[in-house]
């Protein structure tokens, strides 16, 4: 066993690969034109998984799979006010412990194990913004060779612009408002390049969306009057479900400065 301990709480990792949950779901999917295969013990993950994870299409880039071992367990998840974070880099893994829920990445060999309650599954802005999206990233960022852009990104007849502005500066609301007017739409907050791949292909995460909660308003296709988070996450894929794409040829950008 590989022991950590941090003043109030502790935990070990097994050492290789045995696990003793029962796989009832494998799923194919993509983050970022990256392939992605996910074990489970949970049969409803799958659907949860299309927040953020595309399908596992032709287009996707060629190279060995992120493998993800999703097990969702009973134990509660308690207070989230008082539940211990946690980051560790220990022996080549990434950990991250939020109270009851566990992920470590091991970059060495693209594996992701996940550790997840029931109670914090179903806090789907939590999961995704804060937990999954940050294990996901420190692999990809470590195993590939990709340059990233903090910048939302549009699309027509294959033709990409990112608009490249400060945090805030509402970037994410110029490519909803062009969603609406046809373009299709590649990502809100972070595009990849793969510089392995030569061409001007740029990738998105077009899924899903995070907007200001008292900017609902401005939208009221997505049927959301408020949020208990600073901003509302909005799964794109249910109400745009043809406008959406994950990779285009890059040919500009826009650097806009802040709209107040």
């Amino acid at each position: 066993m590989i022991e950590v301990q941090k003043d109030e709480f502790s935990f070990a990792l097994p050492e290789g690969n045995e696990l003793y949950y029962p796989i009832t779901h494998e799923g194919r999917y993509s983050f970022y034109g990256l392939p992605v295969h996910v074990f489970s013990n949970s049969d409803g993950i799958g659907e949860f998984l299309c927040y953020f994870l595309g399908d596992h299409g032709p287009d996707i880039v060629t190279t060995r799979p992120i493998m993800i071992n999703m097990f969702v367990h009973d134990k509660p998840a308690g207070d989230k006010r008082t539940k211990p974070k946690a980051e560790y880099f220990l022996e080549n893994k990434y950990i991250q412990i939020y109270g009851s829920t566990i992920g470590i990445c091991e970059g060495d060999i693209s594996k992701i194990t996940i550790f997840i309650s029931y109670d914090d599954l179903e806090n789907e802005y939590w999961f995704v913004r804060h937990f999954m999206r940050r294990l996901l990233m420190y692999l990809v960022y470590r195993r590939m060779d990709v340059c990233a852009f903090h910048a939302s990104a549009i699309s027509f007849n294959n033709k990409a612009i990112l608009l490249l502005e400060p945090r805030g500066a509402g970037k994410s609301t110029i490519a909803l408002h062009c969603l609406r007017r046809g373009f299709h739409y590649l990502s809100d907050d972070l595009v990849i390049r793969h510089l392995s791949v030569r061409d001007n292909t740029i990738w998105g995460e077009p899924w899903i969306t995070f907007i200001r909660s008292d900017e609902l308003r401005m939208y009221p296709e997505f049927q959301m009057t408020s949020s208990p988070h600073t901003k509302a996450l909005v799964p794109l894929w249910e109400f745009y479900p043809n406008s959406l794409k994950r990779s285009a040829e890059l040919v500009g950008c826009f650097c806009l400065g802040r709209v107040w």
